[in-house]
């Protein structure tokens, strides 16, 4: 087996609005949301993979922009292709999750993320190939008791903090990108699903510091609901940005890896 090497860096004019340098998406992001970003899973940066041959990558490990949280694979047969999704995502490389293989990315040792009593938002792009029409993640990030998921949800696209509150979109699962955010506000757990916002009551906050991270599956329970998920993006910060700022990030991440 080959030994890990790092995902090709940025090149190309990816859009207007992501420079074109080694770093260009992470450093834009990163200056839209300021402080307030704590983590930042880019799938074309921070990648270590492996080739299995014939043209087939699998993640070790996938290490964020921000404060460089290594997520690795439980497992070395558990490790997700790194590989472009049909052409999908502007034909770039992303994380593909499976349920067949239990193939994730998890970490449960994460620091200096998000505390105990804050209203972290969680921002994914990607899509999910399919469904088995159960109880399926895509992106998960909490501690112990508490934390925020966006999900498949019995067939719609949903968010949860896993442990007493759903939203529920109403919205009939598809398998194309779309960009999910989950936060809490004091008031509602908040799904944006898109352009749309849909919410539940909740007045909690987190109870713990954040320091689990799953890409695939539940943060909370590691292999758990895994969901055969495409990973383009993954963003987390300490508290909801604005509903601008937010925008404006799902608008750069759609241009960067387009349907």
């Amino acid at each position: 087996m080959a030994a890990p090497t790092l995902a090709p860096s940025l090149s190309g004019n990816l859009s207007p609005s992501i420079s074109d340098n080694d770093d260009g998406a992470a450093v834009t992001y990163q200056s839209v949301l300021g402080p307030l970003v704590k983590a930042m899973w880019h799938s074309q940066l921070g990648i270590a993979k492996t080739d299995l041959g014939g043209g087939s990558w699998v993640t070790d490990t996938w290490t964020d922009q921000i404060a460089n949280a290594v997520l690795p694979a439980p497992s070395g047969a558990q490790r997700p292709p790194y590989m472009p999704d049909d052409g999908i995502f502007g034909g770039k490389s992303v994380v593909q999750t499976a349920i067949t293989g239990s193939k994730i990315l998890f970490s449960s040792t994460l620091s200096g993320i998000a505390a105990s009593g804050t209203r972290p938002w969680l921002f994914a792009y990607g899509r999910f190939r399919d469904s088995a029409g159960t109880n399926e993640f895509a992106v998960g990030a909490g501690g112990i008791l508490r934390s925020l998921a966006v999900r498949d949800a019995f067939g719609n696209f949903a968010a949860s903090d896993v442990t007493t509150v759903n939203v529920n979109s109403g919205v009939a699962l598809n398998f194309v990108p779309h960009s999910m955010e989950c936060w809490a506000d004091g008031t509602n757990l908040n799904l944006q699903l898109d352009a749309v916002k849909y919410s539940a009551a909740y007045a909690l906050d987190i109870n713990t510091a954040l320091t689990n991270v799953c890409v695939g599956a539940s943060c909370q329970y590691g292999d758990a609901a895994i969901g055969n998920y495409s990973a383009a993006l993954i963003i987390i910060c300490s508290a909801y940005p604005g509903a601008a700022t937010a925008a404006l990030i799902r608008s750069m991440a759609a241009a960067e890896f387009p349907p």
